[in-house]
């Protein structure tokens, strides 16, 4: 038989076996030539392959492929990055999925008995290999932000970093985004109206998600901006809003829009320091809301009520 390359050849033999319940190792595994035999010296398992002359395939020159032993239900082969690559599809379905069921998976599949830790490490692995490194990721955002400018010019995005040592590399800080596109659409086609809000980002590395949406002419949602901050204080709403103002002019008298927000912590005092002049609503849907945790304030007839007097013109 042959093979592509020596990295086939070896992923053959291991699946191979694992199957027929044989842990085996690789006595010779060099450029030129490898060679399989089973972990015990008591069995006379053996495959031995070469490099064709002229060639990058590899091509099995001796094999005795009779075991004498019998099947052992732990195997040195199955490990956390062997599991992740053999189940990377589960993953990707089920990021998530549960040790049990990755244990299920690995017994009716191969018929090995794997730990906990090795399941929980094949997990993180998995997640590793389709998300990629999460500091390469942050690493590459420099470039990110550089393309943003060169390829969509007018799009206005700031990066904040922290960088505690001058030897050390800059830690992520805070990033605002708004395309040129966005800003243009908003100051042509819509309301002068502007929603603010911040939700959890269900990460790794968790912090937040600030937004700011308008309303066109359709009076559809329009998006205008968005930034990722470390946390919802005062300190972060503040840099928000300033960058939000300096990207949209807010200061000048032909476009100053209204806002409307809820309660978050922070923002009716960022409001205070950065825009103290602008007029600043709250969003009737999270009264309502307040309303729903007040014993004797529930019901549809208050949100009736509620609705037909926001709508009301006195």
């Amino acid at each position: 038989m042959k093979f592509p390359n020596i990295k086939t050849f070896r992923e053959v033999v291991r699946v191979y076996n694992v199957k027929r319940g044989k842990d085996v190792k690789f006595k010779k595994n060099e450029t030129m030539r490898c060679v399989a035999v089973w972990r015990d010296a008591k069995c006379n398992y053996r495959v031995y392959a070469r490099k064709m002359p002229d060639e990058e395939s590899f091509q099995v020159r001796s094999v005795q492929s009779k075991h004498i032993c019998g099947r052992k239900y732990r195997n040195t082969i199955v490990n956390s990055s062997w599991i992740a690559h053999k189940l990377i599809e589960k993953f990707r379905v089920q990021l998530n999925m549960p040790l049990d069921v990755i244990q299920h998976e690995v017994k009716e599949k191969w018929g090995v008995d794997v730990n906990p830790s090795m399941m929980y490490r094949s997990r993180r692995k998995a997640k590793q290999k389709l998300y990629g490194n999460l500091e390469d990721q942050y690493g590459r955002l420099w470039n990110y932000c550089e393309t943003l400018r060169y390829t969509n010019s007018g799009s206005c995005v700031v990066m904040k970093v922290d960088r505690l040592n001058p030897n050390l590399p800059p830690k992520f800080g805070r990033l605002y985004v708004s395309l040129a596109a966005m800003k243009k659409g908003f100051l042509e086609g819509c309301r002068l109206i502007i929603g603010v809000d911040g939700c959890f980002l269900k990460g790794p590395l968790k912090g937040q998600l600030f937004s700011a949406v308008g309303r066109d002419r359709n009076n559809n949602m329009y998006p205008i901006a968005c930034a990722v901050v470390e946390d919802e204080v005062k300190d972060s709403w503040i840099w928000f809003l300033e960058t939000l103002e300096s990207n949209f002019g807010t200061h000048a008298k032909h476009a100053r829009p209204t806002f409307i927000s809820y309660r978050q912590k922070g923002l009716i005092s960022g409001f205070e320091v950065v825009m103290p002049m602008v007029d600043h609503r709250i969003c009737v849907r999270h009264l309502n809301a307040n309303f729903r945790d007040i014993e004797g304030h529930r019901g549809l007839a208050l949100k009736e009520q509620l609705w037909s007097t926001t709508s009301s013109y006195t």
